[in-house]
């Protein structure tokens, strides 16, 4: 045990603690990249799950796993990342991936076909066999200065077109309605992989959560810190703030990390201020109540309030719920433990 709380900020701070639904989804990912690395065909995927599901944590993984070369001074780039910025216009979408490209911005204004043509050329140049696209869903927005289908066709002509690539489009749930545009896009590409939170109601789940939970735990106690109430309530009143979102159970650990001044038992007042200072999932309007609850104050939440965060987090989406059945729990245990035994030998 040690006791440099300093440390053990940056520690909760760079840990990453890999669990089953952030796994699938990275599998699904690396399965078509590897299949266009190795000449396989062409294909379109999408990727799409809530605000802080962890879809950033799976672009960093295959980023680390990907990394563009040099050879011989030129850069040779198998997997290419594009983010896509709110407000993008007909022409950005080309320019967005000369800029990945790190291909200067032509200086004199250019058509559109002009653009795409010398994107189709940068990325044979490069090498490029896959292109994720970060941040799609910004192409649906209100207001969105690219039609739905106009950016479809985009997407379809960009496979199709001499540069031979897979492309990966990776945003919040909204973002199928690109597909919902286009029934050639739809014909070519395989449905979309759904990266959602955890669901308390499935065993499998709920188990996924609670070690991830226990992951953090874990590492504080590493320090001499413990926390006030007992795992499984923890684990419990946590999946109440968080609706089973991943990346909100990070922020909560990161904040009481930055609080903490001492070893022994964590203060309630401390995750007290963590707490407000949370932006939590599920009831939104709960969450940013001005009457708010202390931290934990209600240290029996049953099941049914559980359920009600999972839905209204879902509900933000428009997503319904996945039906609870014995096939899908004996699924859902199955796939988690496929994902992980692929993550060990990755």
């Amino acid at each position: 045990m040690t006791t440099n709380l300093s440390q053990l900020r940056k520690d909760v701070e760079s840990l990453v603690v890999n669990h089953g639904a952030q796994l699938m989804a990275l599998q699904h990912i690396d399965r078509a990249i590897k299949d266009s690395l190795d000449g396989f065909e062409k294909t379109v995927e999408v990727l799409v799950g809530p605000s802080r599901a962890g879809k950033s944590e799976i672009i960093r993984m295959l980023k680390e796993k990907y990394p563009p070369l040099r050879v011989d001074g030129r850069l040779v780039c198998p997997v290419l990342f594009v983010p896509i910025k709110s407000g993008v216009s007909p022409k950005d979408l080309p320019l967005h991936v000369l800029r990945a490209l790190k291909v200067p911005r032509p200086r004199r204004a250019s058509r559109q076909e002009e653009l795409n043509t010398r994107m189709y050329e940068q990325l044979e140049l490069a090498g490029v066999r896959a292109v994720v696209f970060e941040e799609c869903s910004h192409l649906v927005d209100v207001g969105s200065k690219v039609p739905p289908r106009q950016a479809s066709d985009w997407f379809k002509d960009l496979m199709e077109s001499q540069a031979n690539v897979t492309v990966i489009l990776v945003g919040l749930p909204r973002l199928v309605r690109l597909l919902e545009s286009n029934e050639q896009l739809c014909l070519r590409s395989g449905a979309p992989f759904y990266f959602l939170p955890y669901q308390w109601a499935l065993p499998p789940d709920r188990a996924q959560f609670a070690g991830v939970c226990k992951a953090y735990v874990t590492k504080f106690e590493h320090y001499g810190c413990s926390f006030p109430v007992p795992l499984a309530t923890l684990v419990r009143q946590l999946y109440a703030i968080s609706a089973g979102t991943i990346g909100v159970l990070v922020k909560f650990f990161r904040f009481v990390a930055a609080l903490v001044k001492s070893p022994g038992l964590i203060s309630m007042a401390d995750i007290d201020v963590a707490l407000k200072r949370l932006n939590r999932a599920g009831d939104r309007k709960q969450s940013l109540s001005a009457e708010y609850q202390p931290a934990f104050e209600e240290l029996l939440v049953d099941d049914h309030d559980l359920l009600i965060q999972y839905r209204a987090e879902l509900d933000v989406y428009k997503i319904s719920a996945p039906t609870v059945t014995e096939k899908r729990i004996q699924e859902r245990k199955a796939d988690f433990e496929m994902a992980h035994a692929w993550r060990a030998a990755w």
